[in-house]
């Protein structure tokens, strides 16, 4: 059916536009404020269900507080189509909040609660188990706890579900958790965390790529931003050019790459096929502002295409 289930976070983005940062003890009025959804989980199950068909099913796994700022997630999810089963409602805790200033200049300072995010455990895990079985691909990152980020990758592969790591934010990671991976989709900072080599051309991208392969993943995507990606398994090392599109905000662009890439593999697409897919959506997004709200439905992926 190319089903994809969303393991990770959800975050409400409250942002307000300021003529510059706040200094201590300093109080300036803004232009502009707004609510948004975020959180890296979120934000990719949006794009996901985007980017899919529509006999192709979105479950996210999360956790919202039981506040106000939960329920309008849960609202807003439920609009996006994604099957909400699995979100917990957690007494007792704020949902993730991330607090922004934006000034004019374009400089950011941002401050992240992750509250109910930190909650998510192997028991929400347990009781979205015939989904995870069910769904023909994994997408998790690293907003949510580490272990439960482990536990599900292991429940995944244990049933045959394909797997896709997007290593954000930066973090160590089990040695063991390479060996549970299908699909691995570093950044060049975080490709550099990994491996010791920054990944700025083919050359030195296909170098760090070799070290993750030796690391037991499948398949290595490595992002270079308005570059591009590289990709590599055992069989195929190729470059995948971007499309050069006039940026306006880059803000969750990378979201919506692994978003429209998972929703493409569970689909069937083959490795270059998904890419093409993913570098399609990743460019539109960052023509548009916002995070969710910039991810681009199929048709319009696929008329750029």
């Amino acid at each position: 059916m190319g089903d994809v289930i969303v393991v990770g976070s959800s975050n409400t983005d409250l942002v307000l536009n300021v003529p510059d940062i706040p200094k201590p003890g300093q109080t300036l009025s803004g232009s502009s404020f707004n609510t948004t959804g975020g959180g890296k989980g979120a934000n990719q199950a949006v794009a996901v269900a985007r980017a899919s068909t529509s006999d192709q099913k979105t479950y996210f796994v999360a956790c919202v507080g039981d506040d106000d700022l939960g329920v309008s997630a849960l609202k807003s999810y439920t609009k996006e189509g994604i099957v909400t089963d699995y979100i917990s409602i957690e007494k007792n805790v704020s949902s993730g909040v991330a607090l922004i200033f934006v000034a004019d200049s374009g400089e950011n300072s941002i401050g992240i609660n992750p509250g109910a995010n930190g909650r998510l455990s192997e028991s929400h895990l347990a009781a979205a188990g015939d989904a995870i079985a069910g769904s023909d691909v994994m997408l998790t990152q690293l907003e949510v706890p580490i272990s439960t980020v482990m536990t599900a990758l292991g429940m995944a592969r244990a049933s045959g579900t394909k797997t896709i790591l997007n290593p954000a934010p930066a973090a160590e990671l089990p040695a063991e958790m390479f060996a549970l991976l299908d699909y691995f989709t570093p950044n060049q900072t975080e490709t550099e965390m990994f491996t010791g080599v920054f990944p700025d051309n083919e050359e030195s991208a296909r170098k760090a790529a070799k070290i993750l392969l030796s690391k037991g993943v499948g398949n290595i995507i490595i992002t270079m931003g308005s570059e591009g990606s590289f990709c590599m398994n055992e069989d195929i090392a190729e470059f995948v050019p971007a499309l050069k599109v006039k940026a306006i905000d880059t803000v969750a662009a990378g979201d919506t790459f692994n978003g429209a890439f998972a929703a493409a593999i569970a689909r069937g697409e083959e490795l270059i096929s998904a890419l093409n897919t993913a570098t399609v959506a990743g460019a539109i997004a960052v023509t548009r502002k916002g995070a969710q709200e910039s991810a681009p439905y199929l048709e319009e992926i696929k008329e750029k295409l």
